[in-house]
């Protein structure tokens, strides 16, 4: 099991470490327009990528001849990248519990009006742009009701709208998921042959069926996890959410700010769903030894 982590945790910082090159040398060509250009202080590409790779690693701020943020945007990031996190993990929860529980729900009144209704509205809610959904709970909750602020900065309760807009979409890709696994999955014979012992069907459903679809189901929520913390950038826009998504924004458009800001951002974001995806391998194995097997071989 070590050494599998030990394994996966090299795979992400070679990912990180591609992905830092890339950000640079998108830098480098749009600062200077050409690879072989070296910069005032006689810095060549590769040369430059290295100091820049000390900057992110001590965390200095100081990327040599591009720019000098300083070590107070680590602090900064940190801040903001708390406030994205906060969106991303309550979206996800919202995903799967609700997505989870009408999947069930949906798979057990198969081909009932109960079900065709789930799958209209799982649709449904998996179509809307995430932009309109934000305009649209902020006319009813904010405008119409008056119960939430449309500014998440001004409590608590205005980060209620952000999580619930970034969290709806992903609920009908989850709920699609493990209805078609639970479908799969009460037509096994060992389903059957429960039934025929006399127990009950919420058992059947649950303790059976259910925790044979957990594999597909933790692959569509790591899935859409990763979208969520992609897709706040729109969210934390709509709502004045101060998170990562925005200060990526901000640092591109603003001209204040250089693009090892959005970079660095960049990279927390990846660093993120990398550690997501040795998450969810981890949960592979504890829920089907076959592959922990496959792994440790």
């Amino acid at each position: 099991m070590i050494k599998f982590i030990l394994k996966r945790i090299l795979q992400m910082a070679l990912t990180l470490l591609i992905l830092s090159y890339i950000i640079f040398f998108a830098a480098w060509i749009v600062r200077f327009g050409s690879v072989d250009t070296e910069a005032a202080n006689g810095y060549t590409l590769l040369q430059g990528y290295f100091v820049y790779l000390r900057g992110l690693i001590f965390r200095s701020g100081d990327f040599g001849m591009f720019f000098r943020l300083g070590p107070n945007i680590y602090s900064e990031i940190a801040k903001r990248y708390a406030l994205t996190l906060l969106l991303a993990v309550g979206g996800t929860i919202i995903a799967a519990v609700i997505g989870a529980i009408l999947g069930i729900f949906s798979a057990a009144k198969h081909n009932k009006a109960v079900d065709k209704l789930i799958i209209v509205l799982s649709l449904l809610a998996s179509s809307l742009p995430v932009f309109f959904l934000a305009l649209l709970m902020m006319l009813m909750f904010t405008l119409r009701l008056n119960w939430l602020p449309s500014i998440a900065s001004t409590s608590w309760k205005g980060y209620i709208m952000p999580i619930i807009t970034i969290g709806l979409p992903a609920v009908g890709f989850v709920s699609g998921t493990t209805r078609a696994a639970m479908l799969e999955v009460i037509n096994q014979e060992y389903i059957w042959s429960a039934r025929a012992r006399g127990t009950s069907e919420g058992k059947i459903m649950i303790h059976h069926a259910f925790r044979n679809t957990l594999i597909p189901i933790v692959t569509a929520v790591g899935v859409k996890f990763g979208e969520m913390l992609a897709g706040t950038v729109i969210v934390e826009n709509a709502f004045s959410v101060p998170g990562l998504g925005r200060f990526m924004i901000d640092s591109i458009t603003s001209g204040t700010l250089d693009i090892f800001t959005s970079g660095t951002c960049m990279l927390f974001l990846a660093g993120t769903f990398a550690v997501i995806n040795i998450v969810i391998d981890l949960i592979y194995m504890a829920v089907d030894p076959r592959i922990q097997a496959k792994n440790m071989a």
